[in-house]
């Protein structure tokens, strides 16, 4: 299949630009959605230092046991926010008040969180990028992003401005630029048989190494303390979804294992055995984004797994399948026809 490369770039671009503005952009502004960057590990794994948290408002009342939410320091510290996991609620003369506590920490929070000062419920997590922006707070990275563009863009336009002031030589740089385009125009050709292949291999190697996991993952019943094993080489992610959330509940219904190693998670729950969704996939995505996916399907977080570093392999080996398509050249003899020697030798055999 052949495309141009110019229309693929500019087709993707509007597509981003089309969901940035939809998902992000329009919620930003209304305020429905807020961007907070992660200071401490009190949330550790889930979310860490540096990681930049989405909020999504919403009314206290909603809040449910289990749920991570941001709010206001109660304690009264100015301009610090808190987000984290809520493990009790109560209501007393029509007022709620919510107990939290952060996953890695060992005792719960020693206040109690108001239907006031609840900001809303955190929706996602994107890694690392808080720390990239909290860095792009500095006087350097102000220089080389904003000001060293602006002054090229200035010195740029000034050029412009004064080659322009002379119409010959505009004329002619305008022709040199056109034809510097039409010789850009090179189109893209993808190679499906490749692309193909590659991922093929992709999903069969990373198939085979993340198969144990696919084949843990499931349902079944657990009561009280469930003791989980990690026998894999590589750190795994195990998630406990308890299939009804009104009968039980696990603070945190997650847990990191490293290769080798056993751990336990605790359930609190009104019926002797529960059924839960076990979910257990190797630890190369961010825990958040592991959770929210077995909260969809236990076996959707091993799948995508399988399917990730397939689709980097594919990425990091583009040059094989995604290839420049240039004008074919002559035939060697159609060319060596048109020399004079051919020539006059052809004149003279016919005289």
């Amino acid at each position: 299949m052949i495309m141009d490369k110019r229309a693929v770039v500019w087709a993707l671009s509007l597509v981003m630009t089309v969901i940035a503005v939809i998902c992000v952009i329009m919620p930003a502004i209304t305020g429905t959605l807020q961007f907070l960057i992660v200071l401490s590990g009190s949330m550790n794994p889930l979310m860490q230092p540096g990681d930049m948290v989405v909020v999504r408002t919403m009314p206290p009342e909603d809040v449910r046991v289990g749920d991570v939410i941001t709010f206001h320091d109660p304690a009264g510290t100015e301009n610090v926010i808190v987000t984290h996991r809520v493990i009790g609620i109560e209501e007393e003369d029509g007022i709620i008040n919510i107990h939290t506590k952060g996953d890695a920490n060992g005792d719960a929070d020693p206040f109690t969180v108001t239907s006031d000062d609840v900001i809303g419920e955190m929706v996602f997590v994107l890694p690392y990028l808080g720390y990239a922006l909290d860095r792009a707070k500095g006087k350097l990275t102000f220089i080389l992003l904003v000001i060293l563009p602006s002054l090229l863009i200035v010195a740029d336009e000034l050029r412009k401005i004064m080659i322009y002031s002379n119409p010959v030589l505009a004329r002619r740089i305008n022709r040199e630029e056109k034809k510097k385009k039409r010789k850009r125009r090179v189109p893209v050709v993808i190679n499906y048989k490749r692309l193909s292949a590659i991922l093929f291999t992709g999903l069969l190697v990373f198939g085979m190494l993340f198969i144990p996991y696919l084949t843990d993952c499931g349902y079944t019943e657990v009561s009280g303390t469930e003791r989980i094993e990690n026998f894999k080489s590589l750190p795994s992610v195990f998630v406990f979804n308890p299939v009804d959330r009104t009968d039980a509940t696990m603070l945190p219904n997650y847990a990191v294992l490293s290769g080798k190693s056993a751990g336990e998670m605790n359930m609190i729950s009104t019926e002797p055995r529960t059924s839960v969704a076990v979910s257990e996939s190797p630890y190369i995505l961010p825990v958040f984004w592991i959770v929210a996916l077995a909260g969809v399907n236990p076996y959707l977080p091993c799948m995508v797994s399988i399917l990730y570093p397939t689709l980097l392999l594919a990425l990091i080996l583009f040059p094989l399948w995604m290839q420049k398509r240039f004008k074919h050249k002559r035939p060697i003899m159609k060319q060596l026809k048109q020399m004079p020697v051919f020539v006059g030798l052809q004149y003279g055999a016919r005289a």
